[in-house]
């Protein structure tokens, strides 16, 4: 498989990304966690991104959320809307507050950017209502399994109204017939607002169920192995997806991009103990 072209005009694009570069100081050696990764998000594109563990996905991430700088290249985006912010972030763990109602944290972005009360609990509920939990706004995070936690972050970062939305692995310490339920709320939801998405997965079914591309990226030093253009009509209902001899293919191209890289990690792991 060869990865397509880059998007030579920028119009359309929301990121550009051009030799990005990470290195990490650990124990007197430089270890270097991203290398030469190159690729244009478009407008509105649902981006996906796997690889093996280690292999800088999250690194990738935290650089487009400003949370670590590139050690080389460069990241530009393109002009924001006058008021919007330009990016939320989801992680893995359900950065919930403890203290606040259900209702308060999907407010929490508009609180922020200073919202009047009144407007803020307005588009709050709103989202809620969209993901499923408009009856439970006066709870708190206590009161709420896992998966209803993930699901205020997610209208927490709808709310907002940002450019981008960053997500890293959003999904992976639910069960799977939470995840699989929420994956198709979050296609509803996204299908509405057509946000741009960057999303970090280690599963290549939750890549090839979202995603619009998927980028497979190498062991370490993480680069861009292949890019693979998901053809699957939208909208999506991920349920009827499984069966499918279209997302079986999908699923196969991907597999066969991916499994070098995770035998190449295996491979590194076994002579390190070998040489302990």
């Amino acid at each position: 498989m060869t990865v397509p072209p880059l998007v030579d005009e920028r119009a359309g694009t929301a990121i550009h990304i051009r030799d990005l570069a990470k290195q990490f100081a650990s124990s007197g050696a430089t270890i270097s966690a991203l290398e030469s990764v190159d690729l244009d998000i478009q407008l509105g594109e649902f981006l996906c991104v796997v690889g093996p563990s280690g292999c800088g996905k999250t690194t990738l991430l935290n650089i487009l959320g400003g949370l670590e700088p590139a050690s080389r290249g460069t990241v530009d985006f393109a002009p924001q809307a006058p008021g919007r912010p330009l990016r939320s972030i989801i992680f893995q763990e359900q950065g919930v507050y403890p203290w606040l109602s259900v209702l308060d944290i999907a407010a929490f972005g508009l609180m922020a950017r200073g919202v009047p009360k009144v407007e803020r609990y307005r588009v709050a509920r709103e989202w809620l209502r969209r993901i499923g939990l408009g009856s439970f706004e006066q709870a708190y995070p206590h009161q709420l399994s896992g998966g209803m936690r993930q699901r205020v972050n997610i209208a927490r970062a709808f709310a907002n109204d940002p450019e981008i939305l960053l997500m890293d692995e959003p999904f992976a310490a639910l069960d799977e017939q939470t995840k699989l339920i929420l994956q198709d709320r979050l296609l509803q939801i996204w299908e509405g607002s057509r946000k741009t998405v960057l999303f970090i997965t280690h599963s290549l079914d939750e890549a090839i169920r979202l995603a619009d591309r998927v980028v497979v990226m190498t062991a370490r030093p993480g680069r861009i192995k292949t890019i693979i253009n998901v053809d699957l009509p939208r909208p999506r209902h991920v349920f009827a997806l499984q069966g499918s001899a279209d997302f079986a293919r999908l699923r196969g191209l991907a597999w066969e991009a991916l499994a070098e890289e995770v035998l190449a990690v295996q491979a590194r792991e076994e002579e390190a103990l070998s040489n302990a």
